[in-house]
């Protein structure tokens, strides 16, 4: 909880900063504003691991390198994908549609992974995909291109929350920094050419005008990214992919919040009404998602007090019973997933 506590908070601090460059600091680069903080945490990565074994060993096998390598091209493919539907498609439209990745995200653990969710926890994504559209609702106009290049998008999110949770969690457990070192590495390197060709004046006008306290702040913003991106990882391994894509939706609308505080940005009657049916829909997930963990305990205690009484009845039979009903636990534990 910690975990996902601590992302959530870094995320709205890192996206109200990316405002500030944006905004304030005359910086429209966000290509090469990622490529800053994919490179800043590749490089604490290392200083990282030479110091402690903490968070995962350096050492990954060359098969997990190749699922990396993946996970590093979805994270990629998802900023420049996301650019690319920007000037194809209204911003208020791009964010609506990326509010349903919660929904496109359960879909796709309940058909490629078999996932389970109780018909509450279904029906529980509804006001928080909804809520957070009427937050971001606004003048919608696009083309064909837009169109796809923004459910291309939605789909490269939710695959790479689905990816991140495989590695870190799945039969390879690579830890959270070595996933980061060498997923940042590989994202600074395939980013890198991409943001250079299309953001050439940041090279070339912004750099050599910038004070030494922009390019400072620059570096802080970095180490934010850094600590972000450790948060999430440790977030998604504790968690699931579907906490994760519903948490970002109350990111989202939270961000919104502190934008009108911060920057004076208006917020219409629609907005505060779909950011208190988001928030408020998040809190009945949190409590579907409470319940059917305390089934799963509930469900592991009954057949381990199942298991102690067949032991005291039949002493000498005590190995057949645990090995017979064990397997039974775990499948009613992993029945219902939120």
């Amino acid at each position: 909880m910690f975990a996902l506590v601590l992302w959530f908070v870094l995320n709205i601090s890192v996206t109200l900063l990316n405002k500030v460059f944006f905004a304030k600091l005359d910086a429209p680069y966000p290509m090469v504003i990622t490529s800053v903080h994919l490179a800043v945490s590749a490089t604490l990565s290392c200083v990282v691991l030479l110091f402690t074994s903490r968070y995962g060993s350096s050492d990954v096998p060359r098969e997990t390198q190749k699922k990396l390598f993946a996970m590093s091209f979805l994270f990629v493919a998802n900023i420049v994908v996301g650019n690319a539907s920007l000037a194809h498609a209204s911003v208020p439209f791009v964010q609506m549609v990326r509010c349903t990745i919660p929904g496109l995200t359960a879909v796709a653990n309940w058909v490629f992974f078999k996932k389970k969710y109780s018909t509450r926890t279904w029906v529980s994504l509804v006001p928080i995909i909804m809520g957070a559209m009427m937050v971001c609702a606004g003048e919608v106009h696009l083309t064909f291109n837009g169109l796809v290049l923004t459910l291309l998008g939605c789909v490269l999110c939710s695959a790479k929350a689905i990816v991140t949770n495989q590695v870190l969690v799945g039969k390879d457990k690579v830890g959270t920094v070595p996933t980061l070192r060498t997923v940042a590495t590989l994202g600074c390197m395939e980013l890198g050419g991409v943001a250079f060709y299309v953001e050439t004046p940041f090279f070339y006008e912004w750099v050599p005008s910038a004070t030494t306290a922009t390019l400072v702040l620059l570096f802080f913003h970095g180490v934010q990214a850094f600590l972000l991106n450790i948060a999430n990882f440790e977030a998604n391994k504790a968690t699931s992919p579907l906490v994760m894509t519903v948490a970002g939706n109350c990111k989202h609308v939270i961000t919104v919040m502190a934008s009108v505080a911060m920057f004076g940005s208006s917020m219409t009657a629609q907005g505060a009404i779909g950011a208190t049916i988001t928030i408020l829909g998040a809190f009945w997930y949190s409590m579907e998602k409470q319940g059917a963990a305390d089934k799963e305990k509930q469900a592991a205690l009954t057949t381990t007090v199942y298991a102690e009484k067949e032991q005291l009845n039949n002493p000498g039979s005590v190995g057949i019973h645990s090995r017979q009903v064990a397997p039974i636990s775990i499948e009613t534990s992993k029945a219902v997933d939120v």
